[in-house]
């Protein structure tokens, strides 16, 4: 353990969060008096321009049907159909709340006298349809305006496509190892990536906002 490996597993963290970034957000690009263009698209965005059936806002208040009939439409295709119809959701923790508050009052809790702890975590939700399954994602934590905001993603139908050579390029340098660095008293490098996001089936995909509250 010394700063060098800190700050190449910081490197590490710091490059796969611009991965998700982009894969979630995508990379736009917006020259002055132009229309807005993308340099690769996300999958926000690809959801409202292919799919917009498959956006769906909450109410006040959800509950288990409603949450069931907002999930439907991002279930009529099916990106691989060999596969179990499973998809990844990806949410803030308002979201997850509305998930927990559902799961909590539409099951039940069982406790005797060796229990030592209580609760419920919930990692998967499952509906006629399928499963679903949850995880916080802590980018979308830090977007005030993404509260009860979360994306629901069939993993099959999406794809990084990397340019030849270009899946995470490596570099490292100092002053024994490249001699134009001379001087230097440190370690250097960096982490370059170059590819594009691919979907094959946005419409099985869908995003869902303003989930506030679970209720029965």
């Amino acid at each position: 353990w010394n700063n060098v490996s800190e700050n190449r597993q910081d490197c590490m963290k710091f490059h796969s969060t611009e991965i998700e970034s982009i894969l979630i957000w995508g990379q736009p690009l917006a020259p002055t008096g132009t229309p807005p263009r993308h340099a690769t698209q996300g999958i926000i965005d690809a959801v409202y321009q292919y799919a917009p059936g498959n956006i769906q806002a909450a109410g006040a208040t959800t509950t288990f049907n409603q949450l069931v009939a907002m999930l439907e439409p991002m279930y009529q295709f099916q990106s691989d159909a060999g596969s179990a119809k499973e998809r990844l959701v990806l949410c803030d923790a308002q979201a997850m709340r509305v998930f927990h508050e559902i799961g909590r009052l539409y099951g039940q809790v069982t406790m005797d006298l060796n229990t030592t702890t209580f609760g419920m975590q919930f990692t998967e939700f499952k509906i006629y349809k399928g499963i679903l399954r949850l995880v916080e994602h802590p980018l979308f934590n830090g977007i005030p305006l993404a509260n009860g905001f979360c994306i629901v993603v069939d993993l099959p139908s999406m794809a990084i496509a990397y340019m030849q050579g270009r899946d995470v390029k490596k570099e490292e340098y100092d002053s024994s190892k490249d001699s134009t660095n001379n001087g230097q008293d440190a370690v250097g490098g960096s982490l370059l990536s170059e590819f594009a996001t691919e979907f094959r089936l946005p419409a099985s995909c869908g995003v869902i906002t303003g989930l506030t509250a679970g209720v029965a």
